[in-house]
């Protein structure tokens, strides 16, 4: 696939945003940010997401982590309602903004109900978070093929 969209390919693709204004995150909070539901045959990609970690509204506190590999706070693509092995995720400590690389999209060749989850990792710290990103939903994965035989330029 190269980089092109044409007015061809365009009706079968769609970018949905997802957005999460400022928020208090309470200790030990997940949050959904977004739910997306695809069929077969269609794909969804995860171009990418940003997590702001703004700031820890709980001061002076050490935190105690419920899970250490997803760092205080994180967010991640899941597969199903829990949050349980993502199929990516950015996690960050600190104050500050982790992403999930654009570069290195996750794409979902099959059907089901995925989940944005925001999650908020420790026992005893709050904190202020906000989200932004883009998911990327092609609504026929046939497409591609069926204008690679007409010779068409595809994205």
């Amino acid at each position: 696939m190269n980089g092109y969209l044409t007015p061809t390919r365009f009706g079968y693709v769609l970018s949905l945003p997802v957005s999460f204004a400022q928020t208090e995150l309470l200790r030990n909070q997940v949050l959904q940010v977004a739910q997306v539901q695809i069929a077969q045959g269609q794909r969804l990609e995860l171009r990418h997401i940003s997590l702001h970690l703004i700031r820890f509204m709980t001061p002076g506190v050490l935190p105690r982590y419920t899970n250490t590999s997803l760092g205080a706070c994180s967010i991640g693509l899941y597969d199903g309602p829990t949050v349980t092995s993502p199929l990516t995720y950015a996690r960050i400590s600190a104050a500050g903004t982790a992403s999930i690389n654009a570069f290195a999209k996750c794409a979902v060749p099959c059907g089901g109900v995925y989940h944005v989850f925001v999650s908020n990792n420790t026992y005893n710290i709050d904190m202020s978070v906000a989200v932004s990103g883009c998911l990327r939903l092609y609504l026929d994965s046939n497409v591609d093929a069926a204008l690679q035989r007409l010779g068409g330029v595809y994205t």
